[in-house]
């Protein structure tokens, strides 16, 4: 009876803690509309959403070249080492399938923003 006594006392402190301070918080929000409006300048000269697509799905293909050759290594090493057995035969394919399917993910990436563009633009 004691434990429960002693979280319900813990539970109502931190109840009413939380009260005392947002009560203040909440009464003294201005909840009217600003009249002022504030304009921001684009720091990163990327302005619209064609060029911001574009500019990360380049980043990206530019990391995913390294990877992808990794993987191609990788996959081929597991080929090579598989000693017959097919189990480790289709391991190794199916890491170079897959690298060459994220490989030309990366590629229809590039036009990505163009796409995104078209649609919005009608």
């Amino acid at each position: 009876m004691k434990t429960k006594s002693k979280k319900k006392s813990k539970v109502l402190k931190l109840v009413i803690l939380l009260a005392v301070i947002t009560v203040p918080l909440i009464v003294q929000a201005d909840l009217s509309p600003s009249p002022t409006t504030y304009n921001v300048p684009c720091p990163l000269n990327i302005c619209d959403l064609e060029t911001t697509v574009r500019r990360v799905a380049n980043v990206l293909f530019t990391a995913s070249i390294p990877i992808v050759s990794i993987m191609i290594i990788v996959g081929a090493f597991q080929i090579m080492t598989a000693g017959g057995k097919e189990e480790n035969i289709s391991k190794g394919k199916k890491t170079l399938l897959y690298a060459v399917i994220g490989l030309s993910i990366m590629f229809f990436a590039g036009a990505a923003g163009a796409i995104i563009k078209s649609i919005f633009s009608g």
